[in-house]
């Protein structure tokens, strides 16, 4: 509530900032509340944004663990940047820790494939998609013309 002082000694008004009401200081009901809620409702304040920060921060961690089991990197306990030949080593390790004929967990074994293959995709996908700066192939057929076939050995 807005204090608006008053001419007369010991008195206030206080204007209620949604609906502009008018309350004179000297009425008992106003009195009582006037005399500590600024204080309360700071308290009231700082639990209820305690409260939504704690339940952002649950859904926060939550999330990450969900991220943290499914990205591949993770579950083969690698870094994102590590080169393929020593992601493959760490599957035939890995592999060989837990595969089921082995006495391992077939769900541990079976999240460990997709976890390679997943990444294996990736490293496909990289060495087929055009390097930046590469010069771009024109070939013939690119304006939609047929291809000509290559000539037949004779035998």
């Amino acid at each position: 509530m807005e204090v608006r002082p008053s001419a007369i000694p010991g008195l206030a008004y206080y204007v209620c900032p949604r609906c502009r009401r008018r309350l004179c200081s000297d009425e008992p009901a106003l009195l009582h509340q006037a005399s500590g809620s600024p204080r309360r409702r700071a308290r009231e304040a700082d639990a209820a944004a305690r409260q939504r920060w704690a339940e952002i921060r649950a859904r926060m961690d939550a999330w990450v663990r969900r991220l943290d089991a499914t990205d591949p990197y993770q579950v083969l306990g690698l870094r994102p940047r590590t080169p393929f030949h020593l992601v493959r080593r760490r599957f035939h390790q890995l592999a060989a820790l837990h595969h089921p004929d082995h006495g391992g967990d077939p769900a541990r074994m079976r999240a460990i494939l997709e976890a390679y293959q997943a990444i294996r995709s990736r490293q496909a996908t990289a060495e087929a998609a055009p390097r930046r700066g590469a010069p771009r192939r024109t070939h013939p057929t690119a304006a939609g013309a047929p291809r000509p076939r290559a000539p037949r050995r004779k035998r």
